[in-house]
């Protein structure tokens, strides 16, 4: 073992000192039920499409949509984070509800999720 390697193995072993209640860095690893849990939030969570998948499902061009959100037409959609470089999102269900009635004013759907 070189003196890299005794110094990490020294480094990692002071690590494990220094945790709460003398347990392990392993401890805090999530357990499966963690993992179930969280894999069941994402799934109840909205999905969220992107411009492209949308103009794709609606078969129109992406600056046709670009147009339809400055003229408060087409599917309600959201923006992740604030300003002109804001990522503009599409929620699923909202996607499904435009495609059922076209005539929908998304003006009064905007907001959040």
């Amino acid at each position: 073992m070189g003196p890299k390697a005794v110094g990490r193995l020294s480094e990692n072993l002071d690590l494990q000192r220094r945790c709460p209640l003398g347990q392990s860095t392993t401890a805090f690893m999530p357990n499966d039920n963690v993992r179930h849990n969280n894999n069941q939030l994402l799934a109840s969570r909205p999905q969220l499409l992107r411009p492209v998948e949308v103009a794709r499902l609606l078969s129109i061009s992406l600056d046709t949509l670009a147009r339809w959100r400055i003229e408060g037409r087409g599917p309600r959609y959201v923006k992740l984070g604030v300003g002109r470089k804001a990522s503009v999102r599409y929620p699923q269900d909202a996607v499904d509800a435009f495609l059922q009635d076209p005539a929908g004013d998304a003006s009064s759907n905007r907001g959040g999720l």
